[in-house]
């Protein structure tokens, strides 16, 4: 039985996070907001589909928690509808810090220093963009960090409920938009590493169908993903043409991570290596899967940057050793991203209308507004 001063010790970052996440989310306590996308297209696609909306692909992809957390919401009463995407994705969002206080592996597993201090760099890193904040639609950059965080577990030492459940787990990030994509082959060469051969191949099955369904023309449109493939894709195409390769280099600096991962290798560090080439997957498929920017295409919007600093983040925190370089770098994390912490956060607007008098509008005519202002729920 472990002790109480061990337990706390254990989950001190938690201890310390949790009341502060609180404070951040404490307009979405009093007053919960429907975000964008969740209600001008989950909330009304669950409304009009029911159940069926659960499976449907929306903006070209597939992404299980808005889609099964506004099927839920539909179900109640619509004053109600804000909890739903509000309790969800807060259970997201401490997800990843609990995750990472009870990493099992041989390097992590007794290093509560390394947790904490990654745990409270993570917490700041990614409360600095507001965007993403707690809203079901922008837990798509939340649920990689996850998936991420699970590939430090080792699997061998988890008892079998636990194991159901990672795997479960595991599903909703692969499901949950595309951006955990390109840690697929990272995962199934875990399972293989593992000995879990079944899991490896129900996985890479698995996958299969999300990856085809990304690129159906019958369910893309203009902003999808396949099509967002193709405009980057195109880009840089002409960039090469003009010879530009230095604007080329500039705009594809993480190819660095190819160059330090191999590097690595050739060391023998296998795992560092596996890792870094894990972050290289994900900046690659970021950055060909970016929105376009319509002042600079080459941009990579800061939601994306949120996704790919916690990457590194994680990796730093995990294989560097020295204690003095965590202590600094966290140092500097706080000062550099915690300033903006308390700051009125803009993802929830207050000049926007107030879903506790909105929600009569959506019985009445059908219509209500909901953040940021100039969205709407139509279900005409």
């Amino acid at each position: 039985m472990k002790s109480p001063n061990n337990f706390i010790k254990k989950n001190l970052s938690l201890f310390i996070l949790f009341p502060l996440f609180l404070k951040k989310s404490f307009l979405f306590f009093i007053d919960p907001r429907i975000w964008a996308e969740e209600g001008s297209i989950y909330f009304t696609s669950a409304v009009k589909y029911g159940a069926l909306s659960i499976f449907k692909l929306q903006q070209g992809y597939f992404s299980i928690i808005p889609n099964f957390t506004l099927y839920l919401a539909s179900l109640v009463d619509y004053k109600f509808v804000p909890l739903f995407t509000f309790a969800i994705s807060f259970i997201f969002w401490i997800l990843p810090f609990w995750l990472i206080n009870n990493i099992n592996s041989d390097e992590l597993k007794d290093d509560d220093l390394t947790k904490f201090l990654m745990g409270i760099s993570l917490f700041v890193l990614l409360n600095n963009y507001q965007e993403i904040f707690l809203n079901t639609i922008n837990l798509q950059f939340i649920t990689p960090i996850i998936l991420f965080i699970v590939l430090l577990y080792d699997f061998k030492k988890l008892s079998l409920i636990k194991q159901i459940l990672f795997y479960i787990l595991i599903i909703i990030c692969l499901t949950n938009g595309v951006l955990s994509f390109p840690l697929v082959p990272f995962l199934i060469y875990k399972m293989i590493s593992e000995k879990k051969y079944e899991i490896a191949l129900a996985f890479s099955i698995a996958f299969i169908i999300p990856i085809l369904s990304i690129f159906d023309n019958a369910t893309s449109n203009s902003s999808s993903i396949s099509n967002r493939f193709l405009l980057n894709l195109n880009y840089k195409i002409e960039v090469f043409k003009k010879h530009d390769l230095i604007d080329l280099l500039n705009n594809n600096y993480y190819w660095i991570l190819l160059f330090i991962s191999l590097r690595f290798l050739y060391l023998k560090k296998y795992a560092l290596s596996y890792f870094l080439a894990a972050a290289l997957a994900l900046f690659v498929f970021v950055d060909f899967a970016k929105l376009l920017h319509p002042d600079d295409i080459s941009v990579i919007p800061a939601r994306y940057k949120a996704l790919l600093f916690s990457f590194l983040t994680i990796i730093f925190f995990v294989f560097v050793k020295r204690p003095i370089l965590k202590y600094l770098t966290a140092l500097v994390l706080v000062i550099v991203f915690g300033r903006n912490f308390f700051k009125h956060d803009f993802s929830h607007n207050q000049n926007a209308k107030k879903w506790s008098q909105e929600y009569k509008n959506l019985y009445q005519k059908k219509s209500a507004e909901i953040h940021p202002v100039g969205w709407k729920i139509k279900l005409k």
